[in-house]
């Protein structure tokens, strides 16, 4: 990964990460970037939230979003950020996982991919900036 990637994923987890903490919410960040967690909430009933940001630039790639799939768990967060823009999907992994790509190639290499289409904006719309998810 070059250093302008790194600077856009730093860019995308540093926007959602301030989203949340202007939600009030209790925001934990780890030290090392361990399991494809770039940070934890802690919601109202006190349950943590594990949350990986995916941010692509609408100039490379705008819409095609790859994770490493997780162990599974109703915890488990994958937030979308096109940047430039204020748009952010907040999804459930469980969510994220129904609508992605239906290919032997990622789910062999134990990655699953999802295409931000028009047509899958729509479908996802209720996702459409529910930082409150995490709450």
């Amino acid at each position: 990964m070059g250093r302008e990637s790194q600077r856009l994923g730093k860019r995308g987890e540093y926007t959602a990460l301030g989203r949340m903490l202007d939600l009030r919410s209790d925001v934990y960040v780890p030290v090392v970037d361990v399991e494809n967690i770039d940070f934890v909430v802690r919601d109202r009933r006190g349950e943590y939230k594990a949350v990986q940001i995916k941010t692509r630039s609408p100039k490379k790639r705008g819409e095609i979003f790859e994770v490493n799939s997780p162990k599974p768990s109703r915890n488990y967060f994958v937030v979308l950020h096109i940047a430039g823009t204020e748009e952010f999907w907040v999804l459930p992994f469980r969510v994220f996982s129904r609508h992605r790509v239906r290919s032997d190639y990622f789910t062999k290499r134990g990655r699953v991919r999802l295409v931000l289409s028009q047509k899958k904006k729509k479908a996802l719309h209720r996702f459409k900036d529910k930082f409150d998810l995490l709450t």
